[in-house]
């Protein structure tokens, strides 16, 4: 039977509007989903209907309107879930050929190397096309669907989409013996990029110092709580003198790029999707989607097949999402683009690539099913708790946005009725 509901979506001028949706199928045959009485979108097999209980805002959430995804949307993917058959599941985001469990034949190449979040055809739950998390109903990837330990409370739950992403994000760093680690800009996801890099050092026994950068005195307080062995506030001019071997960039702040490469010895991570040009570079937000990095012409990667090379910013920005009106190819998801040598002066990006050897890599969505034990380990302790702020009724999400976007606000959250 039909499913309706309405539901506020996020349009291309930033505004919240109300719309109508029906969602009709099943898992088996596919979905349509019907906006305001006319079709809308179709979704092939493999998808359950679920409904909402919470869903988180983010950064992403907020900047959706200059994401490259089509409008309007229902937006929120930071998503807890009922089950049918009792108790609660988070939703991994990225409906690709894998998440859906199609026939393995049926699987793109990323699927079949277990990079099911670089799927050639995916959607992704309130970003690309799929509505999100902030109606009460959602179409969830069946293998997408991670049911959650009933002692987890639900706020927590409700971040365990940013702490994959989180936890993901420091796999990727690896952090070594002795290093800094600075996170720049502790807030809703740079916060618990502090608990995951801090857990990750209890569990690995790797020793390493964990810095915040940050300048909002309850930002500081919460990162100290949750692992952070000191806070650096920035100067009102900006700091040019590196004081951390790895830098993360959580921000998505137009110049937090270029703090952070001045702040770095041998590596920025970007984990910000804003949609904004940093450094210069307009396809910053697409970077971190594909999970590149970009190296020094003399790092072990550039010498891989399949690298791409570049001289110039404009180089940089097409070999990350190529003009289609140019034949060139643009480098694959978690690929490497090697700037080179004879780069154009004056960039920040490509001098400290080029001539002072930084590296800068990123990361996107995570394992939940790998992250969920550490984020209830760290729901134990209580401290991850207090970055919920507020609690708000769907009906209220454009004031949620607001509170959302003032400095310090905290992570808040739209609970749905049970």
């Amino acid at each position: 039977m039909p499913v309706r509901f309405s539901a506020l979506e996020h349009h291309a001028d930033g505004q919240l509007r109300q719309a109508c949706y029906e969602l009709a199928g099943s898992p088996r045959d596919g979905w349509e989903i019907r906006r305001d009485d006319r079709p809308h979108l179709t979704l092939g097999p493999g998808y359950e209907l679920l409904r909402t209980r919470t869903c988180g805002i983010c950064a992403t959430d907020l900047a959706r309107h200059r994401m490259p995804f089509p409008l309007p949307q229902v937006t929120g993917h930071e998503v807890v879930a009922e089950l049918e058959q009792g108790g609660l599941a988070g939703v991994e985001i990225n409906a690709s050929h894998a998440a859906r469990g199609l026939p393995h034949e049926q699987w793109c190449a990323p699927c079949r190397a277990g990079l099911g979040t670089h799927c050639e055809d995916r959607s992704v739950l309130g970003i690309d096309r799929l509505p999100g998390g902030f109606a009460p109903w959602i179409l969830a990837p069946i293998g997408a669907i991670v049911p959650l330990p009933g002692d987890l409370p639900l706020l927590e739950a409700t971040l365990l989409e940013p702490f994959a992403a989180a936890w993901h994000a420091v796999g990727m760093i690896a952090p070594r013996p002795g290093d800094t680690v600075a996170v720049l800009g502790p807030g809703r996801l740079g916060t618990l990029i502090v608990a995951a890099l801090a857990a990750h050092r209890r569990r690995s026994g790797v020793a390493f110092d964990l810095l915040a950068v940050a300048r909002e005195p309850a930002r500081a307080a919460l990162a100290r709580r949750l692992g952070a062995d000191a806070v650096h506030v920035p100067g009102s001019g900006g700091d040019t003198t590196p004081l951390a071997d790895v830098v993360v960039e959580t921000t998505g702040a137009a110049a937090a790029l270029a703090t952070a490469l001045a702040l770095a010895r041998r590596e920025v991570h970007l984990k910000s999707t804003s949609g904004e040009p940093a450094c210069g570079l307009r396809h910053a937000t697409e970077l971190v989607v594909d999970e590149l990095c970009i190296v020094p012409p003399d790092a072990p990667e550039a010498a891989r097949p399949g690298t791409v090379r570049v001289a110039s910013l404009r180089a940089l920005d097409a070999a990350i999402r190529p003009d289609p009106a140019v034949a060139r190819a643009a480098v694959s998801p978690r690929g490497t683009i090697v700037v080179d040598a004879t780069a154009d002066a004056g960039s920040p990006l490509l001098d400290a690539v080029a001539r002072r050897g930084l590296r800068v890599t990123s990361s996107r969505c995570g394992d939940f099913r790998a992250a969920l034990p550490v984020l209830h380990e760290l729901a134990r302790d209580g401290a991850i708790g207090a970055l919920v702020r507020a609690v708000i009724e769907p009906s209220e999400l454009a004031e949620g946005y607001a509170r959302a976007r003032r400095p310090g606000a905290g992570k808040i959250v739209v609970r749905h009725p049970a």
